[in-house]
């Protein structure tokens, strides 16, 4: 089984990534958070703390920003149980 969490960085998505890295840790499951990112939308990646205010959109560094949430999750995750070999997925 995978756990799928939607992740759009708001507060209430990142605590869904932290509960399902917990529930992924504890029944050594996969956990694949799935994160929409409108192309060249730079008002929604602002809005979502994904790039500042004074830069242009940059599908890279989004995906970047995305990627460092899934080491902080995954780094999470092995902390709770260290010999876990389950894996975050960020799509």
């Amino acid at each position: 089984m995978t756990l799928v969490v939607p992740f759009d960085g708001s507060d209430l998505a990142e605590a869904a990534l932290v509960r399902a890295t917990e529930f992924g840790s504890v029944f050594d499951e996969d956990v694949l958070a799935v994160s929409v990112i409108p192309k060249g939308n730079k008002e929604y990646a602002r809005e979502h703390g994904w790039i500042g205010q004074d830069k242009e959109f940059d599908l890279k560094s989004v995906v970047s920003i995305l990627q460092k949430i899934k080491e902080k999750a995954h780094d999470f995750s092995r902390g709770m149980n260290p010999t876990s070999h389950h894996t975050i997925h960020v799509r």
